[in-house]
């Protein structure tokens, strides 16, 4: 099914997560913005919280595509949970939606319906959305993240800090050329096609060889600074989803690691080399296997 409005994308996002509602949106040509989907925290960016329809639970939908006002012509555009970010020609960024978090300097606003400046005045080539942080990509190769820090998501080196309103640095002083955000973590690709991943790491989704660590977060396991895939491959691209992480090799092969509880990892499920089972967990949770792995693992079926 096409999406309606005759509308020619040259970019596509989509956002949402396990306890937010959906959206997504797609940039034209010359830069224009349109969003669909859930806007009941104004994601949409059409400077309201309503919708044609009210679509499941309640919220207010739009089925077809609303332009983002505000006139911001955009080079990229990330869709999270309940936000959405882009980054403007000339590299300012913007983000809009649920409010703490957008990297603004509205600390009152719990919704924010308009693209609105990210505060701190840097420039930007592009930016990845978690859940409920964002990374962007500084046009001098630096990642700069803000929003929670509950697991290190912010890679920031720091983990008394929960919150950070303000972009701040990821630690180690590395330079990268992209930057894909999971639903509690992220990872950065550099240059010479190494991969480091920061935060959340209990499925092993930070692929450094080990779901048990190298730090403890308040609740689960963590690296609150970036760690480099365990791996000789070099990568020309990466993309993380909620719990996992794919790499495409720069021979062309596609490899993942993390959570592969649904087969996310392409490789049948395999529990050996750098994977293995999580123990379940406990009642009232469903009782299902939890396999993973903490090392990148070749996608089947391919040269």
């Amino acid at each position: 099914m096409a999406v309606p409005g005759n509308h020619q994308f040259s970019t596509l996002t989509i956002g949402g997560g396990e306890l937010s509602p959906d959206h997504a949106c797609g940039l034209t040509g010359s830069g224009a913005a349109y969003c669909w989907g859930d806007n009941g925290y104004g994601e949409l960016g059409d400077g309201t919280r309503v919708g044609q329809i009210l679509g499941p639970g309640g919220w207010p939908t739009d089925t077809a595509p609303v332009a983002v006002v505000g006139g911001p012509r955009f080079t990229t555009i990330s869709a999270g949970g309940s936000r959405t970010c882009g980054i403007a020609v000339g590299g300012d960024a913007y983000c809009w939606g649920l409010n703490p978090g957008l990297g603004t300097d509205d600390t009152t606003s719990e919704f924010i319906p308009v693209p609105t400046p990210v505060v701190g005045g840097l420039k930007y080539s592009t930016v990845s959305l978690g859940v409920a942080h964002t990374c962007a990509l500084a046009l001098s190769g630096a990642a700069y993240c803000w929003g929670p820090n509950y697991d290190g998501e912010l890679g920031m080196g720091d983990l008394s800090i929960r919150f950070q309103r303000a972009p701040v640095p990821v630690a180690g002083q590395l330079s990268f050329v992209a930057v894909s955000m999971g639903e509690r973590f992220g990872c950065g690709l550099t240059d010479a096609g190494e991969v480091y991943c920061w935060g959340r790491n209990a499925e092993g989704q930070l692929g450094n060889g080990d779901a048990s660590g190298p730090e403890q977060c308040p609740i689960e396991t963590c690296s609150p600074r970036p760690v480099r895939v365990a791996t000789s491959i070099r990568f020309s691209a990466i993309s993380a989803g909620g719990d996992h992480v794919c790499g495409l090799a720069q021979d062309g092969i596609a490899y993942c690691w993390g959570r592969n509880t649904s087969g996310e990892l392409g490789n049948a499920r395999a529990t050996s080399g750098p994977c293995g089972l999580l123990p379940q967990l406990p009642p009232p949770a469903a009782q299902i296997e939890r396999p993973y792995c903490a090392a990148p693992v070749k996608v089947a079926r391919q040269r």
